[in-house]
């Protein structure tokens, strides 16, 4: 699981689950790519091209989404 800052700072370029404790344009879900970390948010980019910006406080449950 991602919790700490610094967990989304090592899990930069790699594609994690997040979901938030609060909705972002109707969402919850993200299967995205962390981008990095900057001033208490998380950047992600979805499949999609779109860029997000989570507050780090929103983050219900996150975690690295295992490659095969």
């Amino acid at each position: 699981p991602l919790i700490k800052e610094k967990d989304f700072v090592n899990a930069a370029g790699k594609k994690i689950n997040l979901k938030t404790k609060l909705p972002i344009e109707g969402r919850r879900n993200f299967t995205a790519v962390v981008v990095g970390v900057t001033d208490g948010k998380i950047v992600l980019k979805d499949s999609e091209g779109k860029v997000w910006e989570i507050e780090l406080s929103n983050v219900g449950k996150a975690r690295c989404e295992v490659e095969i």
